[in-house]
């Protein structure tokens, strides 16, 4: 007698065998569902045949029975109970495929986030770069200046200097051209003494007292015209690029508290960018955890998976 005919003499017998031996085994409900028309007519021992034509020798055709020399009609509780893991296989299947796609799309995602602060990181450091050497030359140019105004000051020092050493020489000049207007003497005044041996130079009176108006009276200058105007004019060249100076001096100065500003700015930028792109990896890396352990949990469930083809296959030939 054949398995189906068994099955379909003894049906409590076959329940109680399945359910006493691999339902609590493998914690299988005791339900059956019908399984696929292509696996309804034997299993042999390369698999479940198809309806079609599997013969692997030439010459052989097999033509698909569930018995021997029996004609081919199926039994809904064995093919119930041949599918339920099959069906089970399919759900988790499709389930982590599910899973895995979304890991998949929520790690693209933060890749091209990566990317794209990685980009903007780079392009500010770049940047700050550009200013920082800007910055460089501005305060080489604000120094050049410096020297620049040093040597225009020490320039007018020694102008005012030497108007002083003139206004003194003139000073001077008048001085000695006064005192010689009022002391000219000649030779016949000279007093012959014969008991003395040193001739001694005397002024009059008058003489001494204008010597002594001139000595209270204010220090003038000599100059004239020309020399006046042409000191003008240096002077208000100097003027003139004293305040140039002063006012490129508080352009740069203002100039160089914008680039400090900007460069306080892309250093929080950086910084904030560094943070964001530590988290992305840090998220990245949890992702891939979790994609590792689904991975495991894949490989786990379809080494039971062939586990439980095999006890099938087992079941199978117990059954034949």
């Amino acid at each position: 007698m054949s398995c189906v005919h068994y099955q379909q003499s003894n049906p409590s017998k076959e329940r109680s065998y399945f359910d006493s031996q691999y339902s609590n085994r493998y914690n299988l409900p005791p339900q059956y569902t019908p399984r696929s028309d292509n696996y309804r007519n034997g299993y042999c021992t390369t698999g479940w045949r198809e309806l079609e034509f599997q013969g692997n020798h030439e010459g052989f055709k097999e033509t698909p029975t569930s018995g021997r020399a029996e004609p081919s009609y199926g039994d809904t509780r064995l093919q119930a109970g041949r599918t339920v893991p099959t069906y089970k296989q399919e759900t988790t299947k499709h389930g982590d495929a599910t899973v895995m796609e979304k890991i998949q799309t929520k790690m693209k995602f933060l890749e091209d986030s990566n990317i794209v602060m990685q980009t903007r990181n780079q392009n500010l450091i770049t940047e700050n770069k550009a200013l920082t050497a800007q910055l460089k030359e501005e305060r080489n140019e604000i120094k050049r200046l410096e020297k620049r105004l040093t040597l225009l000051r020490e320039e007018l020092d020694f102008e005012r200097s030497k108007i002083e050493e003139m206004k003194k020489e003139a000073e001077d000049g008048k001085k000695q051209m006064s005192m010689g207007r009022n002391t000219e003497t000649s030779t016949t005044n000279i007093i012959h003494k014969a008991d003395r041996g040193v001739q001694v130079w005397a002024v009059c009176m008058g003489c001494q007292r204008k010597l002594e108006s001139c000595e209270k009276q204010p220090p003038t200058v000599t100059i004239t015209k020309s020399e006046l105007e042409v000191l003008e004019k240096d002077m208000q060249t100097l003027r003139d690029t004293i305040i140039a100076r002063e006012e490129a001096w508080d352009k740069a100065m203002e100039r160089e508290h914008n680039y400090r500003q900007q460069l306080t700015r892309l250093t929080t930028e950086t910084i904030t960018a560094r943070h964001l792109s530590e988290t992305r990896n840090e998220e990245l890396k949890v992702a891939t955890n979790t994609l590792l352990e689904k991975e495991s949990e894949l490989k786990s469930l379809q080494k039971d998976n062939l586990y439980l083809n095999k006890l099938i296959a087992k079941l199978y030939n117990y059954q034949r």
